[in-house]
């Protein structure tokens, strides 16, 4: 017998990542195609800032158009249950590569570098300051082994981007 979860047609196959407001699951969708699925956490009632992060999440997305960013599908917009959907990468981030291999600067940091510029040269990007925050911020990951700026909540990891320093 089957007893996987089924969200709005997506077969949920395996819990990803989960943070304190939101959980990304690998998926299939009907027709057999692997996605992932951005939602509210699980022990969670989604509210007015989790779907208006969800919301700012998916219109960024639909803005980015390139091969090394991740492809947008959709964004179901309803208050019980927001849902983004979106191409299942089946990779590494920097923290699990800095785990598994310590030589990660050496030998990966300009791959790594080089891979970022191609993925922030895509059409359709926020602006070029954005573009050099993100290759600064990666690149700052992989030497200190955490991101610059980090907490629970969006919205006060974004003011800290914007007013403190590192």
């Amino acid at each position: 017998m089957d007893t996987k979860r089924v969200l709005r047609g997506y077969r949920l196959e395996k819990l990803l990542h989960t943070g304190r407001d939101i959980d990304i699951w690998a998926a299939t969708t009907g027709a057999g195609q692997s996605v992932a699925l951005k939602v509210p956490g699980q022990s969670s009632v989604p509210t007015k800032d989790t779907l208006d992060q969800l919301r700012w999440e998916a219109d960024v997305m639909k803005a980015m158009d390139h091969e090394n960013v991740v492809e947008f599908i959709t964004f179901h917009d309803d208050e019980h249950l927001p849902m983004i959907v979106m191409e299942h990468f089946q990779g590494s981030n920097v923290e699990v590569l800095r785990n598994q291999q310590k030589d990660l600067v050496d030998y990966h940091l300009h791959t790594v570098i080089v891979q970022t510029c191609k993925g922030l040269a895509h059409r359709g990007r926020l602006t070029k300051q954005t573009d050099v925050y993100a290759l600064g911020a990666t690149m700052y990951e992989m030497v200190s082994g955490r991101p610059p700026h980090v907490g629970h909540d969006p919205k006060r990891v974004m003011e800290s981007i914007l007013y403190l320093d590192a």
